[in-house]
Parts: structure tokens; sequence; C-alpha cells
């Protein structure tokens, strides 16, 4: 889990002062504890919360610019293919990391969104094309990641991993009271796009947004936001899909934790993480928040 939030203006406006974005980014500081780090050009300030979980080395944390210059990329969350994606398009380049983020950014250059639609994971990001002034911002097929904006009345575009880093700009957390009361009676809004907060949108699950001439525009790029049962499919096909799955989550450079709750879900998880890992003795239960500190965790 990472953070970031950051204002973009293409109408020439002064760039907001430095200390505003860090104050932002402290507000989610326990979404990536590792490192903070800002960048700025000519049409934006956006900063970055790294929790290092792949290539935990400093060259990896960002925002991370691309070799030549002309790109930069904030990124949340982790894109589980990443290594076929690199050896399908990017195997003769000469990549400075090892991390998701860098191949992301390299894709991204190359394909812009038409690179979306192979990406596996969950993701939340903002890719910035530095010398014809573009972004390019979208949130993974399921919506897992969260990626709100805000447009204030100086055309700054806002955007943020959670809503508390807009609380210092004027009334951008003016409270959404229909979506209060809607929520009270237990009617549900369009969730994809409505937040709390009437001044604060997110970016819908499964879509991609651009910026361009102060207008906001957004298309989807996704189509997964349905459900995968298939009475086609057998029992063994889909515990094979399972296993594939749970295979791909384990990719990491840091210890890996499994919040064992005895329910149905982590029930079914515990016997394949222990079978891929094959190692019985790395899995202990985590039991209504005791953990046993001499014990190692998935």
């Amino acid at each position: 889990m990472c953070g970031f939030f950051g204002v973009f203006n293409f109408r020439n406006n002064p760039i907001i002062h430095e200390d505003k974005i860090l104050f932002g980014l402290n507000e989610i500081k326990y979404r990536g504890p590792d490192a903070t780090n800002t960048i700025k050009g000519d049409f934006f300030l956006i900063g970055h919360n790294r929790l290092r979980i792949l290539d935990i080395s400093r060259i990896s944390d960002q925002p991370l610019y691309s070799s030549c210059g002309n790109y930069a990329i904030i990124f949340n969350g982790e894109i589980y293919n990443y290594k076929d994606l690199s050896n399908k398009y990017l195997l003769h380049k000469k990549l400075r990391t090892n991390s998701d983020t860098e191949i992301l950014l390299e894709l991204l250059i190359r394909f812009k969104e038409k690179i979306l639609n192979e990406l596996i994971g969950m993701f939340a990001f903002v890719f910035i094309d530095i010398k014809n002034k573009n972004i390019l911002i979208s949130r993974d097929h399921y919506g897992i990641k969260p990626l709100y904006y805000y447009k204030d009345n100086d055309e700054n575009f806002w955007v943020a991993s959670e809503p508390k880093c807009l609380k210092i700009i004027g009334n951008a957390r003016t409270r959404n009271i229909e979506r209060y009361i809607n929520y009270s009676l237990g009617v549900v809004m369009d969730e994809k796009v409505d937040t709390f907060f009437s001044k604060i949108k997110q970016i819908p699950p499964g879509h991609f947004c651009k910026y361009i001439n102060s207008k906001i525009i957004f298309e989807k790029y996704s189509s997964r936001m349905k459900s995968i049962y298939d009475p086609k499919i057998s029992f063994h096909d889909y515990k094979t899909i399972l296993s594939k799955s749970v295979k791909r989550h384990l990719i990491s450079d840091v210890n890996i934790c499994l919040f064992f709750s005895g329910g149905i879900d982590s029930s079914i998880l515990v016997p394949f993480i222990k079978n891929i890992i094959k190692n019985p003795n790395l899995i202990t239960a985590i039991w209504n928040g005791n953990i046993d500190s001499g014990k190692n965790y998935i």
C-alpha cells in the first residue's frame, strides 16, 4: 500500500506551494512510511509515500522518472504480471530497477492506455507526459485501489489516494448531505463516482481519465466487473485458477502476512499458500488479533 497527493494546472497559474503537498502526504503517511518524495514541473507538483514491497532499494522510490526525463509516474498498488509483460514488450530494454513501477512506466510510454487491459493487479496511478503536458490517470479493473480527484476554482486539478489529503483546500471537503442521508437509509447511490464529499469524486473502477483543456474525460477500458462464475468450468479448473492467482499475490521482496480469521476466504487461502511455498512451519493462525510473536507469518 502506498499513497500519493498532487496538483496539476495547465493554465500557467502558479503551482501550489510544496508545503501543502507535504501536509497532505503527512495525513496519509501510514500508507507508505518507508519514503516520501515530491517532484515539480511547469504544470504539476506531486508527491508519494512509499511502502517498499518490490525492489526495496531507494532507486525504486517514487515519483519515478523515465531514463529520458520526459515522463514520470506515481503508482499505488502492484502489477502481478509485470515480469511477463516485461518479457513480452521490454526484452531489449535496459531497466534501472527490479520494480513493477518502472515496467509500468515503460509500458505506458510505449502504449499509453492501450496497455491497461493487459495489466493484472491492483493499481491507481498518474502517468505524466512532461514534454507534451499530458496526464493519464487510471484505476484498476475492480476499484481495489482508491483514487480521488477535485477541481478548484483556480483550474487546479488535484488527485489523491484519500480525501483527507484535501482538507487544507478551502471547501473541498464540503459534506455530501444527500449521500449521508441515502447511506443511513440503506439506499445505494453511484458509489463508483460519488463520495461523502460533494466536490470530491472517484475515478470509477476500470476507467482511465485524461485532463484536457480543463475538461475531465473518462473512458472505460475494462469489462471485468462481472461474476466469473461459469457453470461450464469444473471445480478442478476453478481450483487451478485460484492457485495461480494466490501464487501471483505472493510475489514480494519482504515478508508476507496472511490475517487468518477462520472465515471461509482465509481458510481457503491457507492451504493454497502452504502448498505453493511448501513449508508447513511458515504459517501460523492469527486469531482475533492475537499474534504469537515467536512465529513467522504469511
